[in-house]
């Protein structure tokens, strides 16, 4: 399925190119639409669209400005300029920044679903291109490459200690880890959403490609082996010392491809250098620290281990984060429990600021930050009896969620939603036993109608604070407890009125009203007539 953006500022323009076609049945997914270039952007680094179809006439930034930024950050997309002004000049500006094409408005339907069309096939021609290459360069045996992938896996996670063994072995699987220097390099790679039901190839298709342009772009100065490992893959460079910022630049490059050639994001940890085969586990976990680092610095970046390094301050900000826990914990659940949301999200302001304090103090403590938020709001969800799996359909390990979340701001986004599904479902339970309170007071009221009724007997009854039930009343029933029991009371004398020869100041008592003349004032608010008239009528 390809992801199309459309970008118009007129709305009814929008909705026309979206509705007008039916893109699906064409393997055309419109993933977004966006009023502005500028919003355009924002949508582009979200979805990674391969088509974009935009207006050349929009506020903030215009189409040939958002095509220009296309062009210099994302050489893959085809953009589909229209326009509804007969200017040469756009058209020839459009040329000169390489649109897909120039379409002049109204736009005729069958004219542009045939562009889009063709650049979906050109798309598809490109990676079909880009497979096939691939599957040429495979000429390792399987068995071999597995083999070769284990080895390096036990090399970087120091769980082969004999040199002379590692030696032997790496020259049986014709490996190049003759050094002198040596670098680990680990990368996480973002799926598009596309690539779920992308015909071309899923995830370890995309994974190869990555390892293979690596390894062939470092191989003139560098022998680099890949490798898998857990959800990320790595690097084992050897080979002569590289300055630090030439490592950086050779794997921003390869980000820059990632991004434009197979439209996926990826994220580099680099490790530092060392002399030593031995030390490829230190540099490993180096780049492992760099790329959790992406907690801070966001997706899609290279990070090196000199900047990691550079923020380790000790254990300051973890004791920080706690107190802030510690100090905010009654007032997120009495905000929680009285829906205030304001409060909550302003408390969860705080404790987000002060874990990313935390983790740039160490980004070693990341897993210990992440345990102390899931401690702390499981022990906010089991104070509401609430399940996490009651709030996110089943799923209940409240720490794996989180560390799956790649930043700050994805840990702050699923702490929202916990939060906000934490205030339904208690708000929910709360209508639930609202109701069946207001139910017992609403029978105790039946079954003592010709007692003295008062809201602090009733209260006490149920066993609720007066208040409470006064507010719940009012909510439940839609009238006040004291509307409430007067209306029963004057339903009941009217039927005393009808059915018995009752004096009225005898019907009055027994309904515990002392003052006759009170009753009959209420009697004839409610009804338009006094007792004695009501009588007469009947």
């Amino acid at each position: 399925m390809l992801d199309l953006l459309i970008v118009d500022d007129e709305p009814q323009i929008r909705k026309g190119i979206k509705e007008s076609i039916p893109w699906e049945r064409y393997g055309i997914r419109v993933c977004a639409t966006a009023s502005s270039g500028l919003e355009a952007l924002a949508l582009i680094d979200k979805y990674m669209p391969r088509v974009v179809i935009t207006d050349i006439r929009m506020p903030d930034m215009d189409g040939l400005e958002l095509l220009e930024v296309i062009n210099k950050k994302y050489t893959n997309i085809k953009v589909i300029l229209i326009s509804g002004y007969r200017d040469f000049e756009y058209a020839r500006t459009a040329i000169s920044l390489k649109t897909f094409c120039y379409l002049l408005k109204p736009i005729d339907s069958d004219k542009l679903l045939s562009h889009v069309l063709k650049a979906k096939q050109e798309i598809e021609d490109s990676l079909k291109k880009l497979k096939a290459d691939q599957n040429i360069q495979k000429k390792v045996d399987e068995n071999m490459a597995i083999i070769r992938e284990n080895f390096l896996q036990k090399i970087v996670r120091g769980q082969i200690s004999d040199i002379k063994e590692i030696k032997e072995t790496y020259d049986y699987l014709g490996l190049d880890l003759d050094g002198p220097f040596y670098c680990v390099v680990m990368m996480q790679i973002d799926m598009p959403k596309r690539a779920n039901n992308d015909p071309l190839g899923n995830e370890s298709w995309y994974k190869a490609a990555v390892m293979k342009k690596v390894e062939s772009m470092l191989d003139n100065f560098l022998s680099c082996h890949a490798f898998s490992l857990d959800d990320s893959i790595g690097f084992l460079t050897s080979g002569e010392e590289l300055e630090t910022d030439l490592f950086v630049k050779y794997f921003e490059i390869i980000r820059e491809w990632a991004n434009t050639e197979l439209g996926i994001e990826v994220t580099i940890g680099i490790g530092n250098q060392c002399s030593n085969l031995m030390q490829t586990p230190i540099s490993y976990r180096e780049a492992m620290d760099a790329l959790e680092y992406r907690v801070i610095s966001g997706k899609n970046v290279v990070i090196h281990a000199s900047k990691v390094s550079a923020n380790i301050k000790g254990n300051i900000g973890v004791e920080s984060f706690e107190t802030i826990l510690r100090n905010n914990e009654h007032d997120i659940l009495y905000a929680l429990r009285s829906q205030d949301r304001d409060t909550v999200y302003e408390i969860l302001d705080d404790i987000i600021l002060s874990f990313e304090k935390a983790i740039k103090g160490n980004i070693q403590e990341k897993n210990q930050l992440i345990f102390m938020l899931t401690f702390y709001f499981t022990k906010i969800s089991f104070s509401f009896e609430i399940k996490m799996a009651e709030l996110f359909g089943g799923e209940n390990d409240f720490y794996s969620s989180l560390s799956r979340c790649q930043t700050v701001d994805g840990i702050k986004e699923f702490l929202l939603k916990y939060l906000e599904g934490l205030m339904q479902q208690s708000e929910k339970e709360a209508k639930s036993q609202n109701s069946f309170l207001v139910g017992q007071a609403k029978a105790y009221i039946n079954e003592n109608i010709y007692n003295n009724i008062s809201l602090v007997k009733v209260a006490d009854n149920i066993g609720i604070h007066p208040n409470y039930l006064s507010r719940i009343f009012k909510q439940e029933v839609g009238e006040s407890f004291i509307e409430y029991t007067t209306k029963l009371k004057m339903q009941e004398a009217k039927l005393l009125l009808r059915s018995s020869n009752k004096m009225i100041y005898e019907i009055s008592d027994a309904l515990h009203y002392k003052d006759v003349g009170y009753f009959t004032r209420l009697f004839k608010k409610n009804y338009g007539v006094s007792p004695n008239e009501y009588r007469q009528l009947i």
